[in-house]
C-alpha cells in the first residue's frame, strides 16, 4: 500500500509538468489566459475568485515585502490553513512535510529539525525567527518552538528559506532559515477557543481574543497543554545496550510534558502614517528528565521562557519606510543533570527601505544584540558554561536593480562584529530573469556566502563526569563555520491553477565544528574540515475551487570530509546528516456541507553515510502518513468545527533515535493515534 502511495506521488511529480508545458504550447491557448495569471481581476463570483491562486507574498527572502517568485533564494511558505487543517498541536509535526526539510523525534520533548539536514537537538545551522526577531536558545542554539509562547492558530503562514540566508539575517542563518509570521489582532478578530484530546491521553486546549477599537488593536493568547510520557502510553520499560557502562540497565522515560503559556500583542494607530506596537509573552514548561552524556534521568525539568518586543513603524509614502525595534529573550533553565542557567538576549535594530536611485529597491539597516549568560550551581550537576557578556553588532544592504522589465539583479550584503570571536560577514549576488513579458516564468542563478558562530555552550562548555572518565574540554579559540553555495531555480505558472518550481545547488562548508576525542576520555569542539553538499527540490502545487494539491521531491546529500574517529562518524559535524531522499504531498478536499478532507503525507529515506549518534540504531526510512475530516457548525451567531483524525498511521510507535547529547538512553515514542478537536469563534 505504501509503495503504491509514494509511486503514485512520483508519476504526479513527472507527469505534471508535462501536462503544463503542453498546455504552454497550445496554440489555441489565447493570450488573455497568461495575462490572468499575474494581473490582478475583479471577480465577483467566489467560486471563480478561487480559481484565482493569490500570489503568495514573502519577507524572510530580502528583508523586503516581494512575491514569491521574485525571492533571490528558495522560500516554501507554509499558511494558516495547512496548519489548522493538519490538526498538529506542535509546529515540528508540521514542518516535517516542508520540501527540503529533515525531522525527528528523540522523544516526546525533543525533536531534531533542519533544513537540507544538519540537525540535532541542539544543533543551530538552521535559524529560527518570530517577525524576524530571534527565537533560537542564546547559548545552546537549535529550534525550541515548544518553549515559545506562541498559539499554532496565531500563526498567519511560516516561510522557510532553503540554503544560506545570512545575507539578511546575520550569524546561524546558515542551512536555512525558518520565519514566523504571525496574524496582526484585524486578521483574528472575535474569540477563538478551542479543545482536543487524543487516545494517548493528552489534551490541548487554546483560547485567544482580538480586537480593535479606534486606534488600538490587541490580540490576547492563551495555551495549556498536558502530554503523557511514552513510557505511560506504551506501558513498558525500555532497556538499553549501548554503552558498556550501563550494559542491559533498565529504565522508564520520563519525556511528559506540561506547559502553559501567554501572549500579548498591541498596536497604536498613532497617525495615518506611524504605528506603534509591542508585546510580552510567557510560557512555563515542566518536563521529565532526560539522559545528559551517560548520565541516567533523575529528576524534572522545568523552562521558562519570556519574550518581548518595542516597534515603531513610520511611513513617508509608499515606497519609504523606516522601523526602530527592541526585543528581548530571556530564559531560565532548570536542568538537574547539566545546571540551571539564565540567558537574557536584547537586540536594537534600525531599517530603512526607500527608494534611493532609479530602478532600485533598497534596504538597509543595522543592530547589536547583547547576550548574558549566568549559572547557577547545582550540587547534582558537573557541566558548567562560561559566564559571560556577549556582543555583536552589525550593517546590512539589500538592493534589487530592475535593468530591464524582464532582468533584475538583487544584492545581499551583511557584515558584523561579534565580540568572542571577531569581523564575519555574509552576501548573497543573484540574477532573476522572466522568460515572458506576463512573468509567468523566471529563472534565478545565485550565489552566497554565511557563517555560524560558535556559541557559548560549544566553545565554553566544560564537564568532568565519572570521575574524569568522561570530560569536556572548552576551546576559546573557535573561528566561524563558513559556507560558500550556487544555486539556481525556476518556477512557473502554466496556468492560474498549476505552479511548478525545481531549486538546485552546490555547497561547500569550511571550518566545521565537531567534537573531537584528544585523549584520556577527554573531548573537545574543534575544526574538522571541510563538507560538500548538493542537491534539488522540485514542487507542483495544483488549486481549484475544491482542491488544494501539493507535490513535491527533495534530494539532499552531504558529503562530509576531514578525519574519521572510530566513536562516531558524527562527532565531524555534531548533528544528523540528511536524508538522501524525500518526497511528500498535501491533499486537501473541499467537500459539500461545509467539510474538510486534509491528506499529509511524507516518505523519507536514509541516506548510505548516515552519521548516527554515537552507539545504538541508526535511523531507518521511514513513510508518514497523516489524515483530518472537519466538519463546520454554527450554533446560532457562533462559528464551530468539529475535527477528527489521525496521525502516523503506518506506525504505531517510532523508531528509536539518538542525539548527540543522549546517545545511550534511547527509547521508542509512541506513533499513531487518533484525535478529536472542537473548536468555536465568535
Amino acid at each position: 500500500m505504501k509503495a503504491f502511495i509514494y509511486h503514485s506521488i512520483a508519476a504526479l511529480i513527472l507527469v505534471c509538468p508535462s501536462v503544463m508545458f503542453a498546455n504552454l504550447t497550445d496554440p489555441n491557448m489565447a493570450a488573455s489566459d497568461a495575462q490572468d495569471v499575474w494581473t490582478d481581476v475583479d471577480v465577483t463570483d467566489e467560486t471563480e475568485k478561487l480559481l484565482f491562486m493569490e500570489i503568495p507574498m514573502v519577507i524572510s527572502a530580502s528583508r523586503q515585502l516581494q512575491k514569491l517568485e521574485e525571492s533571490s533564494i528558495p522560500v516554501s511558505v507554509v499558511t494558516a490553513e495547512d496548519i489548522h487543517y493538519s490538526g498538529q498541536t506542535n509546529l515540528y509535526e508540521v514542518l516535517q512535510f516542508v520540501p527540503g526539510v529533515d525531522m525527528l523525534i528523540i522523544d516526546r520533548n525533543r525533536y531534531a529539525l533542519g533544513v537540507r539536514g544538519l540537525h540535532d537537538t541542539w544543533s543551530d545551522r538552521t535559524l529560527t525567527l518570530i517577525n524576524g526577531r530571534a527565537a533560537d536558545n542564546p547559548a545552546f542554539g537549535g529550534s525550541e518552538f515548544l518553549r515559545l509562547p506562541l498559539l499554532l492558530e496565531d500563526i498567519k503562514q511560516v516561510e522557510v528559506l532553503r540554503g544560506p540566508a545570512g545575507a539578511a539575517w546575520g550569524a546561524n542563518a546558515f542551512n536555512g532559515v525558518i520565519n514566523i509570521i504571525t496574524k496582526t489582532p484585524q486578521e483574528c478578530k472575535g474569540v477563538y477557543m478551542s479543545s482536543g484530546a487524543d487516545l494517548f491521553g493528552d489534551n490541548y486546549h487554546q483560547l485567544r481574543w482580538a480586537d480593535d477599537n479606534d486606534k488600538w488593536a490587541w490580540r490576547l493568547s492563551g495555551r495549556y497543554e498536558d502530554v503523557l510520557s511514552s513510557s505511560d502510553i506504551l506501558d513498558r520499560q525500555f532497556v538499553t545496550t549501548y554503552s558498556a557502562v550501563y550494559a542491559r540497565r533498565y529504565f522508564e522515560s520520563q519525556d511528559f510534558r506540561r506547559s502553559h503559556m501567554f501572549d500579548a500583542e498591541f498596536y497604536h494607530y498613532l497617525t495615518e502614517d506611524t504605528t506603534l506596537s509591542g508585546g510580552i509573552g510567557y510560557s512555563k514548561m515542566a518536563t521529565g528528565g532526560n539522559e545528559f552524556m551517560y548520565t541516567l534521568p533523575f529528576a524534572d525539568n522545568t523552562y521558562e521562557t519570556t519574550r518581548s518586543f518595542a516597534k515603531m513603524e513610520h511611513r513617508f509614502d509608499d515606497r519609504q519606510k523606516l522601523n526602530l525595534q527592541w526585543y528581548g529573550n530571556y530564559q531560565y533553565n532548570y536542568w538537574p543533570q547539566e545546571g540551571c542557567y539564565h540567558l537574557a538576549e536584547n537586540q536594537l535594530e534600525a531599517q530603512l527601505d526607500m527608494d534611493i536611485l532609479q530602478d532600485h529597491r533598497t534596504t538597509v539597516g543595522g543592530s547589536f544584540r547583547f547576550t548574558d549568560v549566568e549559572q547557577t550551581a547545582l550540587m547534582a550537576a558537573d557541566m558548567y558554561i562560561d559566564e559571560r557578556y556577549e556582543k555583536r553588532w552589525g550593517g546590512f544592504i539589500v538592493d534589487k536593480w530592475s535593468l530591464t522589465d524582464r532582468f533584475s539583479i538583487e544584492t545581499q550584503v551583511y557584515g558584523e562584529r561579534y565580540s568572542e570571536v571577531g569581523t564575519d560577514w555574509a552576501g548573497r549576488l543573484s540574477g532573476l530573469y522572466a522568460l515572458d513579458e506576463e512573468h509567468n516564468h523566471i529563472l534565478r542563478l545565485s550565489g552566497a556566502k554565511s557563517y555560524r558562530t560558535p556559541l557559548v555552550a560549544l566553545e565554553g562548555i566544560s564537564m568532568n563526569r565519572w570521575g574524569g572518565w568522561l570530560r569536556l574540554v572548552p576551546n576559546q579559540s573557535l573561528d566561524d563555520e563558513q559556507i560558500w553555495s550556487v544555486e539556481t531555480g525556476y518556477i512557473g505558472k502554466f496556468h492560474p491553477q498549476w505552479t511548478w518550481r525545481v531549486d538546485g545547488y552546490w555547497q561547500e562548508y569550511h571550518e566545521m565544528i565537531g567534537f573531537n576525542h584528544i585523549g584520556y576520555g577527554r573531548f573537545q569542539a574543534l575544526p574538522m574540515g571541510r563538507a560538500e553538499a548538493y542537491g534539488a527540490e522540485t514542487e507542483i502545487i495544483y488549486h481549484n475551487d475544491w482542491m488544494d494539491l501539493s507535490c513535491w521531491y527533495a534530494f539532499n546529500y552531504f558529503v562530509p570530509e576531514g578525519p574519521v574517529r572510530p566513536l562516531s562518524d558524527s562527532a565531524k559535524v555534531r548533528a544528523l546528516l540528511p536524508s538522501k531522499h524525500k518526497a511528500g504531498t498535501t491533499i486537501r478536499m473541499f467537500l459539500p456541507e461545509d467539510i474538510v478532507f486534509n491528506i499529509n503525507m511524507k516518505h523519507s529515506a536514509l541516506t548510505e553515510n548516515f552519521n548516527g549518534p554515537l552507539w545504538g540504531p541508526r535511523p531507518r526510512p521511514f513513510d508518514r502518513l497523516d489524515l483530518t475530516l472537519s466538519k463546520k457548525i454554527k450554533l446560532g451567531d457562533i462559528d464551530g468545527e468539529f475535527m477528527v483524525g489521525v496521525s502516523d498511521l503506518f506506525d504505531t510507535t517510532e523508531e528509536r533515535i539518538g542525539d548527540q547529547v543522549s546517545p545511550v538512553a534511547i527509547h521508542e515514542t509512541p506513533g499513531r493515534t487518533c484525535f478529536a478537536r472542537m473548536s468555536f469563534e465568535f
